[in-house]
């Protein structure tokens, strides 16, 4: 009880220090604002604020914090230069994701229903949108420019929050035009010489929305380039931090591109022309990115980065000796042996590794895994088995054997993230649909 008392204070002065900082936010000075709000989303302080609104015993301290909350609220924020407002776009949605509640009995905070308020008035000023394209392009040509002295982190961190506004936002304003064009009797792709543009409504909005996806196209494309140049000048750690921001100011272009005709094909043309540049992206990305939506075009990536992209969309296997799952098997019975342990094991079981020996002999490590997972795939996909027939005629299903099917999927996961080769070729879709992605008949 003493322990949590003193962690409470302790967030408590915490909390009070977030306070006082605020009460220095200079308002008028637009640098000095994007700096000091920069310098609060990264140390973790909208998350305190949250926490002491939600959890502190002290009613003042609670209070504080709830009128702090508010300054980045509508209508507060109104009052804020236009350049800085967008820098606290991104407090809201901390604001928003801590105070949501998953209690399907219990209500919402009431501050969660200003930061979904604050969000939704935002979503509706169309300029915003263009403040992010602007603001995004400057950070971008900022970043080339500097690209022989070493990038400051105000710099990289407001490129990757520009990033992540441009993604949230740019869904509500494509869609926007999307239903305003089905209403009118057309669809997207729009073609720049259409009758379409003679409709007064989004008239002027769809005719930025061309001119801000031809400037950001064009920053984008040029610092593509650079990526190889300062990877030959010895540079390839210096500015890394921000290169993996590119591939999705790539993703945002390629979803405006669709509105507009032949717009996404001179896109792709204009990518496919730095494909080691791309692979160097890959290379550089995290598995939490989102790149799924590379797959489908092939002639942006070589097969080595695609290969190597698809291992990353599947979870790593996290070796613990203790934890790990362990089986001992039979040779002469593998495929019936294996069944039944490893259809009840867990997923987060099988995350901390897989140890396989065989009775009655001494062998064991990834010698005897990597043979495990060759003979029972083989065993899985024997044409004589009843599983997977080479034959165009579909066999009747015997409804136990739905059970193998499942035991065969986590069999190929499994080798997957092992990245143990088993002899088996499978189409691409088969690996598409298996890191998520949605296949269609066409793809078949």
């Amino acid at each position: 009880m003493a322990s949590k008392l003193v962690r409470r204070s302790e967030e408590e002065t915490e909390a009070a220090k977030d306070l006082n900082y605020l009460s220095k936010f200079p308002t008028y000075n637009v640098d000095d604002s994007h700096e000091h709000i920069i310098e609060f989303r990264s140390s973790g302080s909208a998350e305190a604020l949250v926490s002491l609104v939600l959890n502190s015993p002290t009613q003042c301290y609670k209070q504080a914090a709830e009128e702090s909350i508010k300054l980045f609220l509508y209508p507060n924020i109104r009052s804020m230069p236009k350049l800085i407002r967008k820098h606290c776009v991104r407090l809201v949605l901390v604001f928003c994701e801590s105070l949501y509640s998953e209690d399907k009995h219990g209500d919402q905070h009431p501050l969660y229903y200003s930061c979904r308020k604050t969000l939704d008035t935002i979503r509706k000023l169309y300029p915003f949108v263009r403040e992010l394209a602007k603001s995004l392009c400057r950070g971008l040509y900022k970043f080339r420019e500097s690209s022989h002295t070493k990038v400051h982190t105000s710099l990289r961190l407001s490129i990757e929050n520009d990033v992540q506004l441009l993604t949230f936002f740019s869904r509500y304003v494509i869609r926007a035009i999307e239903d305003h064009v089905i209403l009118k009797g057309q669809s997207l792709p729009l073609d720049m010489d259409d009758d379409i543009f003679e409709q007064p409504c989004y008239l002027g909005e769809i005719l930025f929305l061309e001119n801000m996806y031809d400037d950001l196209n064009l920053e984008f494309i040029q610092c593509l380039a650079e990526v190889k140049g300062n990877v030959w000048y010895g540079r390839f750690f210096d500015h890394t931090p921000t290169w993996p921001s590119y591939l999705s100011v790539l993703r945002e272009l390629k979803k405006f591109s669709k509105i507009f005709l032949n717009y996404e094909k001179d896109l792709l043309i204009q990518v496919s022309k730095y494909q080691y540049q791309m692979d160097i992206l890959i290379k550089l990305s995290k598995r939490s990115d989102d790149l799924l939506w590379l797959l489908p075009y092939k002639n942006l990536i070589n097969p080595i980065s695609r290969d190597y992209l698809l291992m990353k969309m599947f979870p790593g296997v996290k070796l613990d000796f203790e934890k790990q799952h362990k089986m001992l098997i039979d040779r002469s019975q593998i495929l019936t042996e294996s069944f039944k342990p490893l259809s009840l094991a867990t997923s987060k079981s099988l995350r901390c590794g897989l140890s396989v020996e065989f009775r009655n002999e001494e062998a064991v490590g990834y010698g005897v895994l990597r043979e495990w997972f060759f003979v029972i795939c083989q065993e899985l996909f024997d044409p004589k088995g009843s599983l997977f027939l080479a034959c165009p005629s579909d066999p009747p299903v015997v409804p136990r054997e739905l059970n193998y099917f499942a035991f065969a999927g986590r069999v190929i996961a499994l080798a997957l993230m092992h990245e143990v080769q088993v002899g088996i070729t499978f189409d691409p879709v088969f690996f598409y649909q298996l890191a998520g992605g949605v296949i269609s008949l066409e793809d078949i």
